[in-house]
């Protein structure tokens, strides 16, 4: 499992979800033979869900700071 995929997790858990069900319906689904971020991405829509709260004001910081970076807007 990819660092990645253990964040989507952790996010997911922040917001209800039973980490070991969703591993479970991973595995017996047709898409067991694909990464769990392509199954999570697939039963998932809303990819917000997937990010820890910790990780929001870093995000928050990096966007901030591309806004502000000149010529990236024209």
């Amino acid at each position: 499992m990819r660092p990645a995929e253990l964040e989507m997790l952790e996010g997911l858990f922040e917001k209800g979800e039973d980490i070991a069900a969703l591993l479970e319906q991973w595995k017996l689904s047709g898409l067991r033979n694909v990464s769990l971020w392509n199954f999570l991405s697939d039963k998932f829509s809303d990819q917000s869900l997937f990010r820890p709260v910790r990780m929001g004001p870093r995000v928050e910081a990096a966007f901030e700071d591309l806004q502000e970076r000149p010529g990236l807007h024209e």
